[in-house]
């Protein structure tokens, strides 16, 4: 079974040293590599090495081959390395004058870093394909379900259709929330079309399609994906092929895939979060992956709690039974994995590039990030007394608004307060509420008019005094009695299961 294919390029990162390293002047042409007279190529890279260490830890695999399929005269190596320390372990000698494909064995039984392939021309030489694969047989059975929450970027969600659609092993459900694209129903394909109920409203519906969809039998995992993502198909074939032989213990484990940034495609954002009660740690954050320094330890969780829902591969026997709480935006993926309480697993090659969470701030993002992080921090500090969550909670607001008021920036401010009111009605009204026609509502609010004359605020009714009297100790007192209740109400709902 085929464990890893190399990626010797990709239309959104031209930066070579994802892919492979090369001092010569080499080309991929056709999706070959072509060596020149005398070149010298590594695939010592993110992309492309075999992490040994952690498949060894993950899955009982022992016997890794890897297969070449070459034209021309050259050499091929197979290379081990461990802690810096360069080992060759095989090497293959090609001279020929049509594609030519070859199995190099070697023996990794006592292998604890990576593997990684080495290639030099002699004469003109040209790689076609190398992968990384095993004679044994899967342990699993793997059938994956992709979901696609889709509003306004139809063109995004079908360019991503058509890369991963006839990949092995996975069938795609599309959810347009906005009905733009044309429904249908293929063998391995489902557009359907939903009310705007957000990413989460959207997945919720892609799990009760995947729930009642028996055409491609039971499915193993279900993989959550953003719409505007760009993701691989390699993604996809490494996630399948890591799954099929995941030891037992790990079954209850997510694959977590890394956020790459579309500006500066081989710098990763995120491999994986710690949520940290909302000051959100980033896994690798900000990592430019082309450096040979970061591939020693390079599939270490750390401690992770989520992966975001830009990839999130999440076993079926949990999403078959829980739905994403209906956030409408942000944090739903924090909470459904926190709610899942296991570390995921992240691996080279399984991520996705996407826009910098950064571009998206608005307003409006400040309302479901101020509400909804109150939520989930309601639900996820559930080891401590309501009233001490509740006192971190207001202190949270609180210096949210003095920053807002710090900056003028009075638009996010009237949204901090309108997302502290509704947070206060209660599990009840977020549970039951039309989400898309609230987002309408917010989306009606006009900006505050700040020139010339002190800024207009929109009127909220905070049950607990005046936002002048924020800081003063009767009100907190006050305010911390309300949030305990609220916190107390949301730990009692059931809102979780299908």
């Amino acid at each position: 079974m085929i464990l890893q294919n190399f990626v010797f390029s990709d239309n959104i990162c031209k930066k070579r040293e994802l892919f492979f390293r090369s001092a010569s002047d080499v080309v991929v042409v056709n999706d070959a590599l072509h060596i020149p007279v005398g070149g010298q190529v590594s695939f010592d890279t993110y992309m492309n090495i075999f992490d040994f260490k952690k498949w060894n830890e993950l899955t009982g695999i022992k016997k890794i081959e890897l297969e070449a399929e070459c034209k021309g005269e050259g050499t091929i190596r197979l290379i081990f390395m461990d802690n810096g320390k360069k080992k060759e372990l095989a090497k293959e000698n090609f001279d020929f004058s049509s594609d030519t494909k070859v199995t190099i064995k070697a023996d990794v039984k006592k292998a604890t870093g990576y593997l990684c392939v080495e290639a030099e021309a002699r004469r003109e030489f040209a790689i076609k394909a190398l992968r990384f694969k095993t004679p044994e047989e899967a342990v699993n059975k793997v059938n994956l379900a992709g979901i696609i929450c889709t509003y306004g970027r139809s063109a995004e969600t079908l360019a991503t259709v058509e890369r991963l659609k006839g990949v092995a092993g996975l069938s795609l459900y599309v959810i347009d929330n906005k009905k733009e694209i044309p429904e249908t129903k293929d063998e391995h394909l489902w557009i359907s079309h939903n009310e705007n109920t957000g990413g989460a409203g959207g997945f919720t519906k892609g799990l009760e399609l995947i729930r009642n969809d028996f055409t491609n039998g039971e499915f193993s995992h279900v993989i959550f994906m953003d719409d505007d993502a760009y993701v691989n198909p390699e993604t996809i074939v490494r996630t399948h092929a890591l799954l099929s032989y995941l030891d037992m213990e790990y079954e209850d484990r997510s694959i977590s895939g890394r956020m790459f940034l579309n500006e500066t495609p081989w710098i990763q954002h995120t491999a994986a979060e710690i949520w940290n009660g909302g000051n959100i740690k980033h896994i690798g954050g900000n990592t430019d992956m082309t450096r040979r320094e970061e591939l020693c330890d390079i599939n270490n969780a750390n401690g992770a709690q989520y992966g975001g829902f830009w990839f999130s591969c999440v076993p079926y026997s949990f999403a078959k039974e829980n739905d994403p709480l209906p956030l409408f935006l942000h944090c739903d993926d924090v909470e459904y994995g926190l709610r899942q309480g296991t570390e995921p697993i992240i691996l080279n090659g399984i991520q996705v590039w996407h826009e910098s969470p950064k571009r998206r701030g608005t307003h409006i993002a400040a309302y479901y990030d101020i509400r909804n992080s109150m939520i989930v921090n309601s639900l996820g500090f559930d080891d401590l007394p309501v009233e001490k969550v509740a006192r971190r909670l207001f202190k949270d607001w609180r210096d949210r608004i003095k920053a807002y008021r710090a900056n003028h920036d009075c638009d996010s401010e009237n949204m901090a307060l309108l997302a502290m009111r509704h947070f206060l009605k209660g599990p009840d009204e977020i549970y039951n509420a039309d989400s898309g026609r609230l987002h309408e509502k917010l989306l009606k609010i006009k900006p505050v008019e700040t020139i010339g004359k002190r800024p207009i605020r929109i009127t909220v009714k905070v049950p607990y005094g005046k936002v002048n009297e924020i800081r003063s100790a009767g009100v907190e007192r006050e305010a911390v009695k309300r949030m305990a209740y609220a916190v107390s109400k949301y730990r009692d709902y059931k809102f979780i299961t299908k």
